[in-house]
């Protein structure tokens, strides 16, 4: 099971990673970015667009340890993937979910597999679904009508 330090480790280097998306995009659209409801909602509306870019700046970067050029963004994407990676990290460490999760982390002795995890796997685990709820709920708030999503219409699901 993965220990306290690496957890710690690995919110850090997520913390930097984030910090490094938030210049990508100050200096690509000329201001801070805003984490509101509605670039949470253009983010879903876009995510599918972006996917294959965003996988192959995350490879790249397992690669050679430097993001390639992003647009404001993808750099917006990859900063959601790391706030949401990181809220789980800091959700184990807080205790506040059960031992069961974080048995799921993989143990990060493999730097490049485990960004790999962090950026790619958790975000298809549940990171992508929580981002389709967001939206979702910033929409009905407003009046629109929203889809269903497909697991919701599965038995079981």
């Amino acid at each position: 099971m993965i220990s306290d330090d690496d957890l710690r480790k690995w919110s850090d280097f997520l913390d930097v990673q984030m910090a490094h998306f938030e210049t990508r995009i100050a200096l690509k659209s000329g201001g801070p970015h805003v984490a509101d409801e509605v670039n949470t909602a253009f983010l879903e509306a876009d995510e599918e667009f972006e996917k294959s870019a965003i996988r192959e700046a995350i490879q790249r970067f397992i690669k050679t340890d430097f993001w390639p050029e992003l647009s404001a963004r993808q750099a917006l994407h990859l900063l959601f993937r790391a706030y949401v990676a990181r809220g789980l990290i800091l959700a184990i460490l807080a205790g506040q979910l059960p031992l069961k999760v974080r048995a799921q982390v993989p143990v990060s002795k493999n730097h490049s597999k485990f960004v790999h995890w962090l950026l790619v796997e958790l975000w298809a685990m549940g990171g992508s679904a929580f981002l389709r709820g967001t939206s979702a709920a910033f929409l009905a708030e407003r009046g629109f009508k929203v889809p269903a999503s497909p697991s919701a219409s599965r038995p079981g699901a």
